[in-house]
């Protein structure tokens, strides 16, 4: 198994085996990993739509599901976005302990995982955001979040669904804000 492949297992099999909650907030756990622990980088990240965004990552994330080491449920928010929950199955398990039984030096690396994960992984999503655009401006050049309401606390999501079905944000067509906004399958929760 690549080592790269081991990372996403990695956070999957520690903290519990807690599942990571949206494809965007494994892109930032695994790239505040690489940032601020001394694991060597195993993914190239640039700035995308929801801020760091590494393409590898979310290949190996497929082929991990593909291998039936991570199962991937999607879940419908109560604003009809999509989000993807990761969990690490009964393979992917096994496939984990024995390259731990097999290799001592992974101890430093899962720990770091550990860490990063325990901090990180239950943090409200638009408050992990925050953290990372603003510990990593030069990975929000292409964001597509209106950073005004990011970083305002008192400002209400473009992406959650109008309290009146009739209301609609400003500058979209009647439906248009689902439409708009649905790629971004777990950006606030409601």
């Amino acid at each position: 198994m690549a080592t790269s492949v081991l990372t996403p297992l990695a956070f999957l099999y520690t903290d519990g085996r807690d599942s990571v909650e949206g494809a965007t907030r494994f892109q930032k756990l695994v790239f505040i990993t690489q940032e601020e622990t001394d694991v060597p980088s195993q993914y190239d990240y640039h700035a995308d739509r929801f801020g760091p965004f590494s393409p590898s990552l979310h290949h190996d994330l497929d082929e991990l599901e593909r291998r039936g080491y991570l199962k991937r449920e999607t879940v419908t928010n109560a604003a009809g976005h999509e989000r993807h929950v990761f969990a690490i199955t009964p393979d992917g398990i096994t496939a984990v302990r024995r390259l731990l039984e097999r290799q001592d030096g992974l101890r430093r690396f899962f720990d770091a995982v550990q860490s990063v994960k325990c901090e990180h992984n239950n943090t409200p999503l638009d408050a992990l955001l925050r953290y990372v655009y603003r510990t990593y401006p030069a990975y929000t050049t292409e964001t597509e979040l209106d950073l005004d309401r990011l970083f305002d606390p008192a400002a209400r999501s473009e992406h959650l669904q109008p309290e009146d079905p009739t209301e609609q944000f400003i500058g979209t067509a009647p439906g248009e804000w689902k439409e708009r906004n649905s790629s971004a399958e777990d950006l606030f929760e409601v």
